[in-house]
């Protein structure tokens, strides 16, 4: 089947680019204060590799990926469901580290927020400020690069694979797609820099878990617009956990650690649980 080729290439591609940039980066940057800025416009490329070859298949199959149309109702919980899914994630993380006020009051005085004396009022400016800028980027900069991913995960392999069925082609999908990222966690150590290994594990199962609202946005919004502005708000968000929590350790804490996975679990049983009652209004409508 042609999306086992797409998804082949993809990976063997990625593999190959991830061992060369490692090279490079290491070659040049190693010492340098720009190591981080070089490591991270690495990730950036990579996100690309699988949507280059979504585009590449696509247009060979002559498959149409609907990547823009005009906004839809499912924009808005593509925005918010995050936002949601941050502060389940900034309650979990409370089993695993102390809740840091100093490091926020830092961030707020270095951005010029610290605008009032009570300090739970800075510190619900602040989180008003991460949302919209994370709203910002997420229909921005970020959106650019997580359509390179959805181009292939929600785009051209879900129109291959959907006719497996809703949680079945979500799971396929988000355990394809959790271990696309094993070449870049273990040579840059992205996102998991002292647990590599584990850190394949630990972004595997929260690719799963994110996977069925991802499919879900795909679906109603038609489009591929709202689970890459999902996508995007996700990722704007992953710094937060460090800015409240600066003594957790990264594999405990949410969003991508073992806090992260409670949290999606938790949206996961709300998610299918409302699933479940639409299918049953679809089937009385039907009778």
């Amino acid at each position: 089947m042609s999306f086992r080729k797409c998804i082949f290439l993809t990976f063997f591609t990625s593999l190959i680019y991830a061992i060369a940039a490692y090279f490079l980066v290491s070659l040049y940057f190693l010492n340098s204060p720009r190591f981080n800025e070089a490591r991270l416009l690495a990730a950036a490329i990579y996100m690309w590799i699988p949507g280059a070859f979504a585009l590449f298949f696509a247009k060979r199959e002559k498959l149409k990926l609907p990547i823009f149309q005009k906004p839809t109702k499912y924009v808005i919980p593509a925005i918010l469901v995050p936002v949601l899914i941050t502060f389940i994630g900034i309650f979990v993380n409370l089993l695993f580290a102390p809740f840091s006020l100093e490091t926020i009051a830092t961030v707020l005085k270095s951005k010029g927020l610290n605008l009032f004396s009570s300090t739970s009022l800075n510190v619900s400016l602040f989180m008003g400020y991460m949302v919209f800028t994370a709203a910002l980027a997420a229909c921005t900069i970020n959106f650019l690069f997580a359509l390179g991913e959805e181009l292939l995960w929600r785009g051209y392999l879900w129109e291959k694979i959907k006719c497996l069925g809703f949680y079945k082609g979500s799971g396929i999908i988000g355990l394809l797609w959790g271990l696309w990222h094993a070449p870049i966690i273990i040579l840059f150590g992205h996102n998991y820099p002292e647990h590599r290994l584990l850190g394949i594990l630990l972004m595997t199962a929260f690719c799963v878990l994110s996977a069925p609202i991802y499919t879900y946005l795909r679906i109603k919004d038609n489009s591929l617009m709202a689970p890459t502005i999902f996508h995007g708000m996700t990722n704007a968000f992953i710094p937060l956990a460090f800015i409240f929590f600066p003594s957790g350790k990264n594999i405990l804490l949410a969003p991508l650690g073992f806090g992260g996975l409670i949290a999606l679990a938790i949206v996961n049983l709300y998610f299918f649980r409302n699933k479940k009652r639409e299918e049953l209004n679809l089937n009385k409508l039907a009778l």
